[in-house]
């Protein structure tokens, strides 16, 4: 049964204003409170699946001739949980995903790309097919993904996470609001990309005692309840010979 909860509630308000015969404004906000009755006691997490959301948008419309209308809009939304706030980054908070990045690479023993690497994704894809979507308490950074869609399919290709404050599981929440942003965009698969290259029973057996490669990521991912698909793979279209030979052998020693 249930002990202990709050009220919630939904509160919008809306405003038109015509500006002459021409021209006119609207302005409409929503705030939504969600109260939580779920007690994460492992982590010490009350009311746990409470969340506060909130969004804004702005549009303008200009009749310029008879046969010219211009309609512009502007939208924004947040949501808050556990005092968390999730929200669509700027291009100028790149560095807060990328420091994570970094953190992530170290403490799960792979590989990641350069800042200028993610930075041309996010100039490439965002807004058209792409979000960069950062999680952050009381001003600190604690966890982003990038996610894209194309049709109705998303990608989760990045993930990072700040080795502080573990335990409000920013992680999860900043995972969610990118799913709602690609089921927003009519998407009807999430796909969370790599796992290690084994069989699902294999992967069953060891998933808890490795944390190697994928494996360190392979929990976290399996706990969204999905399925372990197979594809074709990637594979390399050698245009120049002799600069790919190089690039392998750089490869292997590197290695």
């Amino acid at each position: 049964s249930i002990t202990d909860g709050g009220t919630d509630g939904t509160y919008a308000a809306a405003v038109n204003l015509p500006v002459g015969e021409t021209f006119a404004m609207r302005a409409t906000g929503v705030l939504q409170n969600t109260p939580g009755y779920i007690d994460n006691l492992q982590h010490g997490v009350e009311d746990a699946d409470s969340r506060d959301k909130w969004s804004a948008r702005g549009a303008l419309r200009w009749q310029a001739t008879d046969r010219l209308e211009l309609n512009m809009m502007y939208l924004e939304q947040e949501s808050q949980k556990n005092d968390i706030r999730y929200w669509e980054a700027a291009a100028h908070e790149l560095p807060l995903f990328t420091g994570m990045m970094q953190m992530t690479g170290a403490r799960n023993t792979f590989g990641v790309h350069s800042p200028d690497y993610y930075a041309l994704a996010y100039r490439l894809f965002v807004p058209q097919h792409a979000a960069l979507i950062l999680a952050e308490h009381e001003g600190e950074p604690l966890a982003g993904v990038m996610v894209f869609a194309l049709g109705d399919s998303a990608w989760y290709l990045y993930g990072a996470s700040s080795d502080s404050k573990r335990n409000l599981m920013a992680a999860y929440g900043v995972q969610w609001a990118a799913i709602r942003w690609a089921r927003a965009r009519g998407c009807r698969t999430y796909d969370m990309w790599g796992i290690p290259d084994e069989d699902e029973a294999v992967l069953e057996a060891q998933f808890q005692q490795r944390s190697d490669g994928l494996w360190g990521v392979y929990g976290f991912k399996r706990g969204w309840g999905g399925q372990v698909a197979r594809t074709p793979g990637a594979w390399d279209r050698v245009c120049n010979p002799a600069l790919y030979a190089a690039y392998r052998l750089a490869l292997r020693l590197r290695r």
